[in-house]
């Protein structure tokens, strides 16, 4: 079957891809990818850095609005009440709307 084929293909000569290999094409491969990977952290470092100062500047203008200090009773007070006093006429406003239509 070898001895056919090989005569009927003897006047070809080689398939038109065998020609464009060569030795040097896995060292050009190597270095397609240690550019591939140059060029990665070539992006990655203006990422890495724009995240640490977002972090940076979160943590520090984060730092002068905390207080640690407990609120007065008084305050919490008066504002939970007028948080139930709002809640409380909505809810009386919305039922007459109801009524009403």
């Amino acid at each position: 079957m070898f001895a056919i084929f090989t005569r009927l293909t003897a006047g070809e000569g080689d398939p038109p891809d065998e020609d464009r290999i060569s030795p040097s094409r896995p060292a050009g491969r190597h270095r397609a990818a240690s550019s591939a990977q140059a060029s990665l952290q070539v992006m990655l470092f203006p990422a890495v850095l724009l995240v640490i100062l977002a972090v940076v500047f979160t943590v520090i203008l984060s730092a002068g609005h905390s207080s640690c200090a407990p609120q007065d009773r008084a305050s919490v007070f008066a504002y939970q009440t007028a948080k139930v006093s709002a809640c409380e006429r909505a809810q009386t406003t919305k039922t007459i709307a109801t009524i009403s239509r």
